[in-house]
């Protein structure tokens, strides 16, 4: 598709450039979803197919309209204050409830738990050592901008993977937002993983189990219109909803007449 469209778009491809895109995109395919890993791989590419591509002038328009919009401090504060809350309130809650019932039902069962209620001080305790690499996530969040860790080249356009080409002045308020959502995702990542490490989970599938823990908390997990993570019929229908409106937004070529009604579906409409 990527190739199609930056033909469309009258950039001139050799055969051996679309012979790199199309190797490398089904290297980074073989790559975890989400991994740093794949993410490297996948802005490495991105900067070698955009390194001699100029930005399209929607691209200049959307980002000074996106600018506009999410410049507002109403916007910046929800943000702070939703992922503050689901950081230092919602998870918390949810782990201590879920301690709560295990305890019960083994009490009922007669069985013994390995579940405690330490595990909240050991959350809070990991999430604020993590305040360094916090603010490490917030500069590198800010520096790569949102387009960071969520591109997928298979369904990206021309418009996106020329992102970098657009002036830093016109994406300061989404690498902010970017920025903030990195430095949470950190904290609670951190708190999980000490949570996990304290039930006995080995050490591969506690970092595994809390970056998804983290990523769902701030709403920036992949969406799941299949139901592969057993999230349930319900949920993977309204992914399924999603995925369509983001598909929608697509429609039109490198116009995207869709695009400046529905700006902003980047997360599970849930």
């Amino acid at each position: 598709k990527l190739v199609t469209e930056l033909n469309n778009f009258s950039v001139e491809l050799t055969d051996e450039q679309k012979k790199m895109i199309s190797t490398e995109m089904a290297k980074i395919s073989l790559l975890p979803e989400g991994s740093p890993e794949r993410t490297t791989a996948t802005q490495g590419l991105m900067q070698n197919i955009t390194k001699d591509i100029p930005a399209p002038i929607m691209g200049y328009l959307n980002s000074y309209r996106y600018q506009n919009m999410l410049s507002g401090i109403g916007t910046q504060g929800k943000n702070i204050y939703s992922n503050f809350f689901q950081t230092m309130i919602t998870r918390p809650v949810t782990i201590g409830s879920t301690v709560g019932l295990d305890l019960i039902g083994n009490a009922l069962r007669g069985t013994p738990s390995e579940r405690s209620f330490s595990e909240l001080p050991k959350y809070y305790k990991a999430l604020f050592n993590a305040a360094p690499n916090a603010i490490e996530a917030f500069k590198e969040g800010y520096t790569s901008g949102a387009m960071s860790g969520v591109i997928d080249l298979k369904k990206s356009g021309y418009a996106t993977v020329t992102q970098s080409k657009i002036p830093k002045q016109l994406r300061i308020a989404p690498s902010i937002l970017e920025g903030e959502d990195r430095f949470f995702q950190t904290l609670i990542s951190s708190g999980e993983y000490a949570s996990l490490r304290s039930q006995g989970v080995s050490e591969e599938e506690a970092l595994k189990k809390a970056e998804e823990v983290a990523k769902y908390s701030l709403f920036r997990q992949a969406l799941d219109p299949h139901n592969k993570t057993g999230q349930g019929k319900m949920l993977s229908l309204i992914d399924g909803f999603t995925n369509g409106i983001i598909n929608l937004r697509n429609v039109g070529g490198g116009v995207n007449p869709l695009g400046w009604f529905l700006p902003f579906v980047r997360v599970p409409m849930a």
